[in-house]
């Protein structure tokens, strides 16, 4: 569903991507993994729009995505997260994932004006649509409250609830387990299972071994920018140039 094709970007001197090439498959979940600094969270950049590559394609389904708006990127049917949580914090958790479905909710100012039975029904759609992700994100039983109220756990899966909000067939999450719990981490593992059980397929950034190794179905390596591993969470456990670039020659 995804292709990457010979993605470099470079900002003046810096490279940050240099000559990546990868693919997803749909209902697959893949991980990028790297340390800080190897052109992970620029690679979504580019996947998404928020950045042009400085040459090579982004394809999904077939069609070039590299290049495109990100509100254009997002109706092909890519949504994504970030690293620091992006809610609105003075509205609550059912409005934040109302708000997130603005790509999706067919209607202009003279529908809103008039209300008539193609208002109604979007809207009821729309509320369908909320209470499903809700659902799905385990977060029914916060609906009314302030998203600013939410634990810090809760208010990520604001975020990715937000994401699904738009009915994406992938979505993106940066670094997801930032800040949790090893018990939290495992909740969220069958939570992103569940949402790859959905139909959507999941492209995941992330430094949290545990989660990766035990969620992921297949990982891309990033150091320096290019891409040093490709392939099973086993076999990425036993490349060389993968420990290397984590743990140092000597081990």
């Amino acid at each position: 569903m995804l292709e990457v094709s010979n993605i470099t970007k470079k900002f003046g001197g810096l490279v940050a991507n240099k000559d990546v090439s990868f693919s997803q498959k749909e209902g697959e979940i893949l991980g990028i993994i790297g340390p800080n600094g190897s052109g992970k969270t620029t690679m979504f950049n580019m996947i998404t729009g928020f950045l042009k590559p400085t040459s090579g394609h982004v394809q999904f389904y077939g069609e070039e995505v590299s290049g495109l708006q990100p509100q254009t990127v997002v109706g092909k049917g890519i949504a994504r997260t970030f690293q620091h949580t992006s809610i609105l914090p003075e509205l609550s958790v059912e409005e934040n994932v109302f708000y997130g479905m603005f790509t999706r909710i067919d209607s202009n100012f003279g529908r809103c004006l008039i209300r008539g039975k193609k208002f109604h029904d979007t809207e009821r759609a729309a509320k369908e649509r909320v209470e499903e992700v809700l659902d799905l994100m385990e977060l029914s039983y916060r609906a009314g409250d302030c998203a600013s109220s939410i634990a810090s756990a809760e208010q990520r899966k604001l975020m990715i609830a937000i994401a699904l909000a738009r009915t994406p067939k992938l979505i993106l999450l940066d670094e997801p387990a930032a800040g949790t719990s090893r018990e939290e981490q495992t909740e969220l593992i069958k939570m992103i299972q569940k949402i790859r059980d959905a139909g959507v397929s999941v492209l995941v950034i992330e430094h949290n071994m545990h989660l990766v190794m035990n969620l992921c179905e297949h990982i891309i390596v990033f150091n320096f920018g290019e891409k040093i591993g490709d392939g099973t969470p086993e076999e990425i456990q036993r490349n060389p140039d993968v420990i290397e670039a984590y743990l140092g020659r000597s081990v």
